[in-house]
C-alpha cells in the first residue's frame, strides 16, 4: 500500500492522502526438458548415449533434474549425458520458485529398448550340421555381435567360454552324434 504526505509550508497546509494497493503477483515462466535435442519424450535402443537437458528462459533461482526421483544434475542448463540400461525412465527439471518467479516443472519418459543379438555357431565354417570322419579335427567356433562371454558345449557338457568369437579345435575319436551348442 502507497500513502502520499505533504508537510505544511509557509504557502501550503498539510495534506494526506491514501492511494491504491498494488500486489505484485510471481510471473510464470517457460522451462524445458529436451532428450537428444527433443523436447518431448523418446525411444531409443540399448546402445545409444542420451542427453538429457534442461535449461530456465530466466536467471533468477535454481533448478535441478531428476531420473526417477534422484537428482542427477542442477543448474541451467542441467545436462545428463548417459548410456543408460533398457527400461523407462522418468526425466522431471523442476524449478523451485523465487521472489520473483512460480515454481514450475516439466516431465519427459525415456524408454530404451533392449537391443537385438545376433549369435551364430559354425562348424568347420559351415552354419549348421556337419558330418566328420573318425579322428577328423573339427573347428567349432560362436559369433556374437555384442561383446558377451558366450559358452560351447557339447552334448550338454561345457568345453570353452570367452568373450567372441570363441573359437575351439577338438579332436572327435570316437563315431557318433553330438550335439553342440553355443549360447551367451
Amino acid at each position: 500500500s502507497y500513502s502520499c504526505n505533504a508537510t505544511q509550508s509557509q504557502n501550503y497546509t498539510s495534506a494526506s492522502m491514501a492511494l491504491a494497493n498494488y500486489v505484485v503477483e510471481k510471473a510464470n515462466h517457460t522451462i524445458h526438458l529436451a532428450i537428444n535435442g527433443t523436447e518431448s519424450d523418446r525411444i531409443l535402443v540399448y546402445g545409444n548415449i542420451t542427453n538429457l537437458t534442461g535449461w530456465l528462459e530466466i536467471t533468477q533461482g535454481g533448478a535441478a533434474l531428476y531420473r526417477n526421483g534422484f537428482q542427477v544434475a542442477s543448474g541451467s542448463p542441467a545436462i545428463e549425458i548417459a548410456q543408460l540400461g533398457a527400461g523407462i525412465y522418468n526425466y522431471t527439471y523442476v524449478y523451485s520458485q523465487s521472489e520473483n518467479y512460480t515454481f514450475q516443472n516439466v516431465t519427459r519418459f525415456l524408454t530404451i529398448l533392449q537391443k537385438a543379438t545376433a549369435i551364430s555357431l559354425f562348424l568347420n565354417g559351415t552354419r549348421g550340421n556337419y558330418s566328420i570322419n573318425e579322428g577328423d579335427v573339427l573347428n567349432m567356433s560362436v559369433y556374437l555381435d555384442v561383446p558377451l562371454a558366450v559358452s560351447l558345449y557339447v552334448n550338454g557338457t561345457l568345453y570353452n567360454t570367452s568373450l567372441p568369437p570363441l573359437v575351439n579345435f577338438t579332436e572327435f575319436g570316437l563315431p557318433g552324434i553330438y550335439n553342440i551348442t553355443g549360447i551367451f
